[in-house]
């Protein structure tokens, strides 16, 4: 898990096309998936994973591997898992459609090449 959240920021960051989106945002979301714990902060345009999983979140996405993959892969939507309740969200509708139109947008324009993590999470059987 976050070795996709990495692979978006850096695409994010690089890209730098969600930056209108993500001006003036202020959000910090804690990804729980069995005992992997990850915390993707955005605050100002800034996207940072951090280290510190202590600290309070605005926003809790979890889930099994194979949901929260489909979720950061762009795969399947946020709002429609939780009311399938394929994974527990808490937070609000504002945060749960900013996080959607990241994590579909995100997702790495590919050239010749895809990198390893993004063709392993293609095939979610």
């Amino acid at each position: 898990m976050q070795e996709i959240l990495r692979k978006l920021i850096d695409e994010v960051t690089e890209r730098g096309h969600l930056a209108p989106l993500l001006h003036k945002t202020s959000l910090s979301v804690r990804l729980i998936s069995g005992e992997e714990e990850a915390i993707l902060q955005i605050e100002n345009g800034v996207i940072e994973l951090l280290e510190s999983i202590n600290m309070t979140t605005n926003a809790v996405i979890e889930g099994d591997k194979a949901v929260m993959q489909a979720l950061l892969t762009g795969k399947m939507k946020l709002r429609k898992a939780s009311e399938a309740e394929q994974l527990e969200w808490q937070g609000s509708i504002r945060a749960s459609l900013l996080l959607e139109s990241f994590f579909s947008l995100a997702i790495p324009k590919y050239g010749e090449e895809k990198t390893e993590i993004f063709e392993k999470s293609i095939d979610l059987t």
